[in-house]
């Protein structure tokens, strides 16, 4: 480091010289000296913030020393406004040679050291930010700790506003995501959702519940229940069946042996139509017309009324039909299917032992039969 480079500045306040020096001193390999008071006067720096953070930013990026970096990021920190707070972080991240986790630790340093709750609330959404792009640095973090203390940081960092709050929940639950923390991600837009419910966060709950549907209880979500179920209605439109993924493939992949499976396929049919009416019944708080076309892929092959008629003898349904209008109106839905993921679990494990069994016949029809053998296994079942 050249001799021109040890020019170092620092802030006028006592504080904020005993922190550089302190710092300075723990940094054996720094080439820096933290200059006085006099020094600064001399150099016409002496109470001019802004040119003492400049001159320290300008030795920040020239040098590639990490240990003077981080002798410069005290300064830096100490002196750092809501006006170059943005130049920081964009100096830090570009600073050559920096690696990630080098960027990381650069940035948890001027937060350490800034006070101002806005500025804070900045740099802490940049910090997670910069994980959810580089998940090899958020990978030893220990997230469940920081959501289960976020409240109390929000008061030891004097962050006071609700909407730079509601900013952090919701980006950290969006780090929650990334590292497969689902029920923290819950927890993050839940707390954000009672604080003032806005439609941005309804919607990462909405996108959330959709994506990972069986990580909360219907108990926990409750208050939440008419969004959550209009907005996975919705989204059920676009898809095939209200079933998980991997239930769902299993489904397609048996679904052409329609004689096997076709009760349990109409049954899932069935759930979701009289789940979308009672969700619509219980909004509107009033009978319900739909028109057939509203119903007909719902109904096996296409026969409306026939589906509907069904439903009504099993006394799953109170409706009126107008085959005049091709509508139906819906009064009352008399059961409601809840679908929890044990629920899942236990479907997803006959579909197994029916697909087990489908592949038993389908080997047992392509061999040839073997009387005896036959005979032997018609016993066998007889005894079970």
């Amino acid at each position: 480091m050249t001799k021109k480079t040890s020019t170092n500045t620092t802030a006028p306040t006592k504080a904020t010289t005993t922190a550089a020096t302190t710092t300075s001193t723990s940094s054996s390999t720094s080439s820096f000296v933290i200059l006085s008071d006099s020094a600064l006067e001399t150099l016409g720096l002496k109470g001019n913030k802004t040119e003492q953070f400049n001159t320290g930013l300008k030795l920040f990026e020239e040098t590639t020393d990490k240990s003077d970096r981080d002798t410069l990021l005290v300064l830096l920190g100490t002196l750092v406004s809501d006006d170059n707070l943005d130049t920081l972080i964009a100096k830090i991240k570009s600073a050559k040679d920096n690696t990630s986790h080098d960027i990381i630790k650069q940035l948890a340093s001027v937060f350490n050291l800034i006070t101002n709750g806005q500025q804070k609330t900045k740099l802490f959404i940049n910090i997670i930010q910069f994980m959810i792009q580089h998940e090899e640095v958020a990978t030893s973090l220990n997230i469940s700790a920081i959501v289960d203390n976020i409240e109390s940081a929000f008061t030891e960092w004097s962050i006071s506003s609700k909407k730079d709050k509601q900013a952090i929940l919701i980006d950290l639950s969006k780090l929650c995501v990334k590292l497969s923390k689902i029920n923290e991600a819950f927890d993050l837009i839940i707390k954000s959702l009672k604080s003032g419910a806005e439609e941005s966060d309804k919607k990462e709950l909405i996108n959330l519940f959709i994506r990972n549907p069986f990580e909360k209880s219907a108990e926990e979500l409750k208050e939440f229940e008419p969004e959550l179920f209009g907005a996975v209605l919705s989204y059920l439109d676009q898809a095939d069946e209200a079933v998980p993924e991997t239930l769902k493939q299993k489904i397609s992949q048996y679904e052409q042996t329609e004689s096997v499976i076709s009760q349990f396929v109409s049954d899932l049919k069935v759930l979701k139509f009289l789940v979308s009416c009672s969700v619509k019944i219980l909004t509107s708080k009033k009978d319900i017309e739909l028109k057939y076309s509203d119903i007909e892929k719902l109904a096996p092959s296409g026969e409306v009324e026939l589906f509907v008629c069904d439903m009504m003898g099993r006394n799953l349904i109170e409706c009126k039909m107008n085959q005049l209008e091709q509508s139906i109106t819906v009064q009352a839905i008399n059961c409601r299917g809840a679908a929890h993921k044990q629920d899942w679990k236990n479907v997803e494990t006959l579909v197994s032992v029916w697909s087990s069994k489908l592949a038993t016949v389908l080997t047992t029809m392509t061999n040839e039969v073997n009387p005896q053998q036959f005979k032997n296994e018609v016993k066998q079942q007889q005894q079970q």
